[in-house]
């Protein structure tokens, strides 16, 4: 009984390794490194916080690029989807 609950979880073991190796631990890092001032032009990286966030959400340049990706974004999936359905 208890070989038989052990194979599945050994037969995912690897794909879980890989999946933690390539998107979980890169997200925890962006996360961390996005709280502290970050410049590769000084030795120490001090924490802020959310203040990195702040400023982003505050600046006019970051709300124009995000609204030109929304329109990008939207084009971009209707064309394709009716592309797709016109060939299907």
């Amino acid at each position: 009984m208890r070989k038989e609950r052990l194979t599945p979880l050994l037969l995912i073991a690897p794909t879980l390794a890989i999946l933690i190796v390539i998107v979980v631990f890169p997200m925890v890092y962006s996360i961390a490194v996005s709280l502290l001032k970050y410049d590769l032009r000084l030795p120490e990286h001090p924490f802020i916080g959310a203040g990195n966030y702040v400023r982003v959400f505050e600046d006019g340049r970051f709300w124009a690029s995000a609204a030109r990706t929304g329109i990008y974004v939207a084009v971009a999936t209707i064309l394709e989807f009716g592309l797709g359905l016109a060939l299907a």
